[in-house]
This record gives C-alpha cells, structure tokens and sequence, in this order.
C-alpha cells in the first residue's frame, strides 16, 4: 500500500492533463481495492475521487472508459458493502451504461476496422477484441450483481462484507 501512497502523493503535485489524471485514478482505484476489506469508507472516497479524475477532461475514450466503467462498477460494490442501498444500485446502473457504451462504441469501430483491414491487408483488431471481452466480462458481472440486488439486497449485502467483496456462486441464493 506504501507504494500506492507515495505514487498518489507524486502525481497530486503534479499539474492536471488527461494522462496524470488516468495515471492517479488508477492508483487510487487500486489502492481502494486493497483497503475494501479493512476500511470500505476509505476506499469509496479513492473512487470517488477516481470517477471524479476520469472525468475532469470531458468523456473518456476506448481503454479510459472501460477504467472509468470498472472503477464505478467498483464503487457500486463498496457502497453495497456501506449498506448504502440507493446508491449502491445507482452506481450499478451507472457502471451498466458505461460497459453498454463501450460496447456499442466498440461495434461500430470494429465495422470501420475490418473495412480499413480488407482494403490495407493488415491486422490490428486485437486492442478492439481485448477491450470488447473485458466489457463484456464487466457487464456480465454487474448485470448478476444488479439482479442479485433485486431479489436478495440482505444477502448480497452480507455477502459483500464477507471475504473478497464479490460474492461467489455458492453464495448466491436458491432462486
């Protein structure tokens, strides 16, 4: 955590760009990722913080959205964990539209790729098809836990403030 510390310490005397800002909104949200389990207060307010870097120069583009959809997808747990119940699902939401932007960003890019590929007989969609599986994979994940929160909210709760902070399949009740 130290060098998560003096890493964040470093950049916030630096002057804000677009890249310093993504830089310290990854160190803060990995930072958050290591003290969810000790102090989930903390870590909501590195991600708030984060979101609020992602932000700063206006709406993120391809790798920078998919940081900005992962880090409010996160933030969206935490504040489950604070038994916060209307933000929680908020930011669930909100992390939701992010992976669905992307992915329709990243459709209609890929059209235009595989064009630009025919005419210039070279490949170079394999950013593209990373990007769209970690979409989709982060999707996935917020879709489950968007539909765990509207049948069992107690328990999807409780699970969060067990372990890791991302309930297992053996955790999920019987439907």
């Amino acid at each position: 955590m130290n060098s998560y510390d003096a890493l964040i310490h470093v950049l916030e005397g630096q002057e804000s760009s677009p890249t310093r800002n993504l830089l310290l909104a990854r160190a803060q949200r990995c930072l958050a990722i290591l003290r969810y389990g000790s102090a989930p207060r903390t870590a909501r307010d590195l991600l708030d913080t984060a979101i609020d870097l992602l932000t700063q120069f206006g709406p993120p583009r391809d790798r920078d959205l998919l940081e900005l959809a992962e880090t409010v997808h996160l933030n969206g747990i935490v504040r489950l964990r604070l038994n916060q119940r209307i933000q929680g699902p908020q930011q669930l939401t909100l992390a939701q539209g992010h992976y669905r932007g992307l992915l329709r960003y990243l459709r209609s890019r890929r059209r235009r790729l595989f064009r630009w590929m025919f005419r210039e007989r070279q490949f170079a969609g394999h950013r593209i098809a990373e990007l769209q599986a970690r979409a989709e994979q982060g999707l996935a994940q917020v879709d489950h836990l968007i539909k765990l929160n509207n049948k069992h909210q107690l328990l999807l709760i409780k699970s969060l403030g067990k372990g890791t902070g991302v309930p297992r399949r053996s955790r999920r009740p019987s439907r």
